[in-house]
């Protein structure tokens, strides 16, 4: 009913969620993709698993605006894309690591070159199920 309706919704969740298993929320995903199928679920749900974050956050890149990537898929039919780039911020607000986020069901891994603190050094690859 809700895709139906024209509903669009962006799922991010952290790995080290205490409140809440991240594989909870994976087989949420594939419960939507094994109903409609793969086609009928990119229409309107994505879903982003944010290695090493806590409830929060906290702990790993975790900030990305989803807000704007939904406004960009309900107003101007844009929908988000596999990648977009988790940050981690300072005190004083300046970005200290960064890290894609992965349309699921891919996650990042570091590539082996460059800097572990940077988005550019990981690529998303398939998750083993």
């Amino acid at each position: 009913a809700f895709h139906k309706r024209g509903g669009k919704l962006i799922m991010l969740h952290n790995t080290s969620d205490l409140a809440i298993s991240a594989l909870a929320t994976a087989r949420y995903y594939d419960a939507i993709v094994g109903s409609m199928g793969k086609k009928a679920a990119d229409q309107f749900v994505r879903l982003y698993i944010v290695p090493g974050g806590d409830h929060g956050g906290a702990n790993a890149p975790s900030k990305v605006d989803l807000l704007a990537m939904l406004e960009r898929w309900v107003e101007r039919r844009q929908a988000p894309s596999e990648e977009a780039i988790a940050e981690e911020y300072s005190a004083d607000m300046q970005v200290t690591r960064s890290k894609p986020l992965c349309g699921y069901p891919r996650y990042p891994r570091y590539a082996g070159l460059g800097d572990a603190k940077l988005a550019a050094s990981y690529r998303c690859v398939p998750v083993s199920r």
